[in-house]
């Protein structure tokens, strides 16, 4: 029996529109965007923005495969990796825009997919 992928995200978030921002999201609670994947295996996360004019981008460091094409971002490694670039998400919201939403999606062949999502006031 396969175990489900849980996504852990801050209920809202500010931003201030054309200024990158989320970069440490650590400091939101519940501790910012976390993926907790029992299976262990290697998961695959997919963040798109709503708002197509917004760019998403996230530090490999940690070792996971981090690839960004504008308002869409894809993280791919272990927990441990998939997390620690999560940790270094930036998100920037052009001017004029209102708001906007995340839509996060984790996969692993070894568990259960699952959707989460975050809204996004833009000021």
């Amino acid at each position: 029996m396969t175990s489900p992928i849980t996504i852990v995200t801050p209920a809202g978030l500010v931003v201030l529109a054309g200024n990158p921002t989320l970069s440490s999201l650590a400091a939101l609670a519940p501790g910012g965007v976390l993926i907790d994947d029992p299976g262990g295996g290697t998961l695959s996360v997919t963040i798109v923005a709503g708002n197509a004019a917004a760019s998403l981008s996230a530090s490999a460091a940690a070792g996971a495969l981090v690839s960004a094409n504008s308002n869409t971002l894809t993280i791919q490694g272990s927990a441990a990796e998939v997390n620690s670039a999560l940790a270094s998400l930036e998100l920037t919201e052009p001017v004029g825009a209102g708001a906007d939403d995340l839509l996060i999606t984790a996969s692993d062949p070894l568990a259960l997919p699952a959707q989460g999502g975050m809204a996004v006031d833009v000021i």
